[in-house]
């Protein structure tokens, strides 16, 4: 008994030892502000192509990425499924860091879900098509966002989320993105849809733009 106890308190004593570091760590990122992104000139090019069919127009925003930020972005857009938050989308990774990622993601159909709540990142969603309807808890109308608006997700802030049949946007987040992964990559993966391969895909993109920023290649 006094083992299982010992345990216990050694478990919560990790916790607590990892919100600190983690919050620490936090608020060093977002005092210096090492950030290559602005997420309005991310929504400038969300714009972009207004009109075009929707693939044209994902072209056409991963060149202008690549234009304005030489070296930074993945040479080419790998669709792959995420299924955070119960709501099932399609995610492409183009840039990733230890304290920033942008992506492009969206459904052709239509979904609905859960945000998650993030303690240790900020999230904007800016919107290229369609249309996304939030709330947050006791809201009792939803906030609209349609092309061209810019939606943001505060630290340790959740939602309720739903996109409108074709909806697309660039997601864009800063602060600690690994914190993210639990809940974006690994627990659907585990316990909810079991789809290790669009796991692996995103965990790989992620790392290898990382490692990419870190060895300046």
């Amino acid at each position: 008994m006094k083992r299982l106890f010992k345990n216990i308190a050694l478990f919560f004593i990790f916790i607590v030892s990892g919100k600190a570091l983690l919050t620490l760590l936090f608020r060093r990122v977002s005092a210096a502000k090492p950030y290559v992104f602005d997420p309005y000139e991310l929504q400038e090019i969300a714009n972009l192509g207004a009109g075009l069919p929707i693939e044209k127009r994902w072209e056409i925003i991963h060149q202008e990425l690549t234009r304005r930020y030489p070296g930074k972005i993945a040479p080419e857009i790998r669709w792959t499924f995420n299924s955070a938050g119960n709501v099932i989308c399609q995610i492409a990774i183009v840039y990733g860091s230890p304290t920033e990622y942008v992506a492009f993601f969206g459904t052709p159909i239509g979904a609905t879900g859960f945000s998650g709540r993030y303690g240790y990142a900020d999230v904007w969603d800016l919107m290229v098509e369609g249309k996304m309807l939030t709330y947050v808890d006791g809201q009792f109308e939803p906030t609209v966002y349609e092309a061209g608006d810019p939606a943001y997700l505060k630290r340790g802030v959740a939602k309720g989320v739903a996109y409108v049949g074709s909806t697309w946007m660039i997601d864009y987040g800063r602060g600690l993105p690994a914190t993210m992964l639990p809940f974006g990559i690994i627990a659907p993966a585990l316990f909810n849809t079991h789809d290790y391969e669009s796991a692996w895909n995103q965990l790989a993109d992620y790392g290898r733009l990382v490692m990419r920023g870190i060895l300046g290649r």
